[in-house]
């Protein structure tokens, strides 16, 4: 994740933990956060898993451009990632209400990017960029070329687990643990307690039977 964008984050819910009144008071409500927050933690480091072993695998040099993977769904998916891990983190250690706020703050700063990485790459491949541009959304996709990922094809092991991106998968959850218990002590004066980590615990058991549906089951499915 862009390093600005999450001490962004950081210091915004560290400042805003003590006016505890901007947030929800039902202790359930707040869990339901957690576990989709976390979800869309875990799916976003995925995302950008994937899509930076493709980019490797497909442009070791940046001097091709990749189309298959993730990329023929997104043309960025590593922002898509972004945007999904920074939703996460919001709806975890922010008001609800904030997704919002951080939707500002995103576009705010990787729109101007993407817009110059556009023009370099039509200048680059021309044509070819072109049409992408026009077969593929810029960052979100369609919602129906979503059914259409296949994630032995589109996201092969070999690829997801050679980047450095791994490394998320345990830092992230682990930052906002850490921020879920100053949230609990400081908004809801909650005294330390296992109990804290369950909507974590079921969010990352869901991931794992997903992503085990995904690459093993369905496939299997599909295959006969």
């Amino acid at each position: 994740m862009d390093g600005f964008l999450l001490a962004l984050l950081i210091i915004f819910s560290l400042s805003i933990y003590f006016f505890p009144q901007v947030f929800w008071a039902q202790r359930s409500f707040d869990d339901i956060l957690d576990f989709f927050g976390i979800i869309m933690i875990l799916k976003g480091t995925f995302i950008r898993m994937a899509a930076r072993g493709r980019k490797t695998t497909r442009s070791p040099k940046g001097g091709g451009l990749a189309q298959d993977g993730l990329y023929a769904y997104s043309r960025n998916p590593m922002y898509l990632g972004t945007f999904l891990i920074g939703t996460g983190f919001t709806l975890i250690i922010w008001p609800w209400w904030a997704v919002g706020i951080f939707t500002v703050l995103f576009y705010s700063r990787f729109l101007p990017l993407v817009q110059s990485e556009e023009s370099h790459l039509k200048n680059l491949f021309g044509q070819v960029y072109v049409d992408y541009c026009a077969r593929v959304p810029r960052i979100f996709p369609k919602f129906d070329s979503i059914q259409k990922i296949d994630l032995r094809v589109d996201c092969p092991w070999d690829e997801i687990w050679m980047t450095k991106e791994r490394r998320f998968l345990w830092i992230l959850p682990l930052v906002v643990m850490a921020a879920e218990i100053v949230q609990e002590s400081v908004v809801f004066k909650s005294p330390f307690s296992l109990y804290l980590f369950l909507p974590f615990v079921l969010a990352m058991g869901t991931f794992l039977l997903s992503f085990f549906y995904e690459y093993r089951l369905k496939h299997g499915k599909n295959s006969k």
